[in-house]
């Protein structure tokens, strides 16, 4: 069975990634420590205490935007 892999840039730099990761997981992956408060592998994500703050942009040129590390989505 194929994985869907997405492509994302991270730090200026193209990666690519598994569908269905978080961008806290994802960075995780890559060895990037995001701190957190309330996050447990074992327990859904929800997104409450934004100790896990991230910048995202949905493309090159495009606003950032603070989000939730532990509740977004990889685009």
């Amino acid at each position: 069975m194929n994985v869907a892999r997405l492509k994302v840039v991270v730090d200026g730099k193209e990666r690519e990634f598994p569908a269905g990761l978080s961008v806290l997981q994802a960075l995780r992956a890559l060895g990037i420590e995001v701190p957190t408060l309330r996050h447990d592998d074992r327990l859904a994500p929800v997104g409450q205490c934004w100790s896990c703050t991230v910048e995202i942009s949905a493309g090159p040129g495009l606003p950032f935007h603070n989000r939730p590390g532990c509740h977004e989505p990889l685009p």
